[in-house]
């Protein structure tokens, strides 16, 4: 009987240690929030991953405890004000988390949800009536990045964000971030981390100082040969993480001979520093 209990405990503190490290996207700061996460794609949510089926709850991915038997559909995106949520929750306590489900920019255009990203954060706007025909009093459409409109210029600031639901972070694949270099939308990467610089006055013609242009990825630079402390990045805005496929991470190492694949992470040697992570 005592040993019955002491293995229940265990099992506890384990499920408790994991979901200490997996906190639901409510809770999770994207500047705080460790690379060294696993990261899933939708691609793997929807389809399962080593042959095992997955679900996301609140941006946490979990995968079923083997012999168990799901309760609700797998590959689905659920949020905690989903109705049924009793019925989640109950099925959670027998499912593994497992890492944290990102969104790429294309991904935020589905077709049957209203999705806006903002500080790296996809929020689900479907159940807000003032996004109910996918577009926002004539100003926002869904699928877009927001985080200068909501948080600079938008009347309710971030009150909108109250009502949202999180439920993945958002990631800019080596493509995407290279699409972002004109005058109209100018990002740079750092630290696996992208930043929206578009609206910073030395950032407007597309370029900085005639030193970097929108669309890099800087982690060297600030480290060792920019002028100004590292710190300055931290004033564009924080949109989301810099994420590869793993067949995006091969090539950018075939062309990048400092950069190394560890784990799920891509790695400048030059400053062991992470530049970018990889889904899974």
């Amino acid at each position: 009987m005592k040993q019955a209990g002491l293995i229940v405990l265990l099992n506890l503190i384990m499920i408790s240690v994991l979901l200490g490290a997996l906190r639901p996207l409510p809770q999770v700061d994207i500047r705080n929030v460790s690379l060294e996460h696993r990261w899933i794609s939708l691609s793997s949510l929807e389809n399962g991953l080593d042959g095992v089926d997955l679900m996301a709850y609140d941006g946490v991915v979990y995968q079923l405890r083997e012999g168990e038997t799901a309760t609700i559909a797998m590959g689905r995106i659920i949020h905690s004000s989903d109705e049924n949520t009793d019925i989640v929750i109950s099925a959670l306590e027998k499912m593994i988390p497992i890492g944290y489900l990102v969104l790429s920019e294309s991904e935020l255009k589905q077709e049957n949800r209203v999705l806006a990203s903002v500080h790296g954060v996809v929020y689900d706007l479907t159940h807000l009536e003032l996004w109910s025909t996918g577009a926002h009093m004539g100003q926002h459409s869904h699928g877009e990045e927001l985080t200068f409109q909501i948080l600079q210029r938008a009347p309710h600031n971030d009150q909108l964000l109250e009502r949202a639901r999180p439920i993945a972070f958002l990631g800019y694949h080596p493509g995407e971030l290279e699409s972002k270099k004109t005058r109209s939308a100018v990002y740079v990467s750092a630290f696996g981390k992208v930043y929206d610089f578009t609206q910073s006055a030395r950032w407007s013609a597309g370029n900085h100082l005639g030193r970097h242009s929108g669309g890099e990825e800087l982690t060297f630079d600030l480290v060792r040969s920019a002028p100004h402390p590292v710190s300055r990045v931290d004033r564009g805005f924080l949109v989301g993480l810099f994420v590869f496929t793993q067949s995006e991470a091969e090539q950018w190492v075939q062309r990048n001979s400092h950069h190394q694949i560890q784990q799920n992470r891509l790695v400048d040697t030059r400053i062991d520093q992470p530049i970018g992570i990889i889904l899974e």
